[in-house]
């Protein structure tokens, strides 16, 4: 009998530990027609797309039935990065005037303007509750006062997401990474169907992204409870 409680506390031991969810894809859909793929943002309820070649606004489900749109301008344009705030969206798109630049629209969720700043931040933006965009690697308000920035690992241009205290992003190596405030790469998973990642954005428990060369939204888990940097970048399955 000693001997059977042994050998299950051995087995207990040396049993190996479960594998983490960290990187899986959990499900996904192909990103709807003409449809920008540079910026992703989540409402609360609904996924929205914008992006150049076109300057069509959509809002999906998360299984990418088509909820609303709306046009913004009156010719299409490169946006580049979306955000919800809790009630507007942000758009960033490039600057003609004399310096260059972004300019950072607000807009409400039928297309209706707000304000807008312009600014030589960068164009990728992430909202940092209850105050704050993230352009880049340049925190600032609402107005576009600088509020401070890091050094980042790589250039940030492309949409970026936020969650807890950490800005997520793709980069090197076709690879989305999380990045502390500070600049430190925490930790980092293969892009899903391979190639760069585009948009990015967080719904409380899942990261989304857009592989705008497989033309896919992935729904991944970055394991928000316990997550463990060691076993980056498993994938699930890639419902194809």
């Amino acid at each position: 009998m000693l001997w059977g409680v042994l050998s299950v506390f051995v087995a207990l031991v040396y049993a190996p530990a479960a594998f983490s969810a960290f990187g899986e894809v959990v499900s996904s859909f192909r990103v709807p027609p003409k449809t920008g793929t540079r910026g992703l943002a989540w409402d609360g309820n609904y996924l929205w797309f914008c992006g150049g070649p076109y300057a069509k606004f959509l809002r999906t489900t998360t299984t990418g039935s088509v909820v609303s749109s709306f046009v913004y301008g009156q010719t299409p344009t490169a946006y580049r990065g979306l955000t919800f705030d809790g009630e507007y969206l942000w758009m960033s798109d490039s600057y003609p005037g004399p310096g260059g630049g972004y300019e950072y629209d607000r807009l409400t969720t039928t297309g209706s303007y707000v304000s807008r700043f312009i600014a030589g931040y960068d164009p990728g933006l992430a909202w940092e509750p209850p105050r704050y965009l993230w352009a880049g690697h340049f925190k600032v308000t609402t107005t576009g006062s600088f509020v401070g920035s890091f050094k980042p690992p790589f250039y940030l241009g492309s949409d970026l997401a936020w969650y807890g205290h950490y800005l997520w992003n793709g980069g090197p190596k076709d690879r989305v990474y999380q990045i502390s405030t500070h600049g430190s790469v925490i930790a980092s998973f293969p892009v899903p169907g391979g190639a760069a990642a585009g948009a990015m954005t967080f719904d409380g428990n899942y990261l989304w992204l857009v592989n705008p060369t497989a033309d896919y939204v992935y729904q991944v888990d970055i394991d928000v409870v316990g997550m463990n940097p060691g076993s980056f970048g498993k994938i699930k399955g890639l419902y194809r």
